[in-house]
């Protein structure tokens, strides 16, 4: 087993089914505003949309990320940012969320942790504030299987900025981990594993859709799966 490596992993679809989360805020949301769960589905999918294409194009604002976000959910569903903001502390709160983790995600997780080799999340964020996810990963069991999480509304940047990735290193070392981050897990192939490479880390795009082929890319530093299942063997971790 390699020893003083860590990794770092992005959370939703990669851990956490993004899908089925929105379906729980839909739901939240409709109880909120009065839509139906179908119509409030599809504005935070369009909502959702609209905000990567943001993201791609550098036009959401570090200092204010969350808020820019909820402004144009609420733009898509009518409604004001006060009530998008409770309908999303409701999903989070009071929704069942048992079923948000990927079977694949835990596996790997808890091989990991079994291995003694620290995973720190690295997430951008939407709707919702970071530490959401933070409670959101607890109540799904995921979060004790993290040695530490950041997120961008929390360090005032967004992936592929490598120093996202610095920070997880210094994430870990506030942490009581001495270990080097080797390879970044994640589900966007521009944030997480074009992101990884440009930082210098190796690159895991998880893609269950089969959008891309799997193997490996620029000679070895990037990596294509279907599932997290066999990340220990990829990364030559045993």
């Amino acid at each position: 087993m390699a020893r003083g490596v860590a990794l770092s992993v992005d959370v939703w679809n990669t851990l956490l089914s993004t899908e089925k989360f929105f379906r729980a805020l839909s739901k939240s949301l409709s109880a909120v505003i009065g839509v139906s769960v179908p119509e409030a589905l599809e504005s935070v999918n369009r909502a959702y949309r609209r905000v990567k294409e943001m993201r791609a194009r550098g036009e959401l604002d570090p200092e204010r990320i969350v808020e820019q976000c909820i402004e144009v959910l609420a733009r898509e569903l009518g409604a004001s940012r006060e009530d998008v903001k409770r309908g999303v502390a409701r999903a989070v709160a009071l929704e069942g969320l048992d079923d948000l983790a990927f079977e694949d995600a835990v596996h790997a997780l808890v091989e990991m942790r079994d291995m003694g080799v620290p995973v720190v999340a690295v997430s951008n964020v939407t709707f919702w504030p970071g530490w959401y996810t933070r409670l959101v990963l607890e109540r799904t069991g995921l979060g004790e299987l993290l040695t530490a999480q950041v997120y961008a509304d929390e360090v005032r940047m967004l992936k592929p900025n490598p120093r996202m990735f610095l920070r997880a290193r210094e994430a870990l070392e506030e942490a009581g981990a001495s270990a080097e981050i080797i390879a970044h897990v994640g589900d966007d192939f521009r944030e997480d594993f074009l992101g990884a490479m440009m930082a210098g880390l190796r690159g895991v795009l998880v893609d269950r859709l089969g959008r891309y082929e799997e193997g490996s890319y620029f000679h070895g530093r990037g990596c294509v799966v279907r599932s997290m299942s066999r990340l220990a063997e990829l990364l030559e971790l045993k």
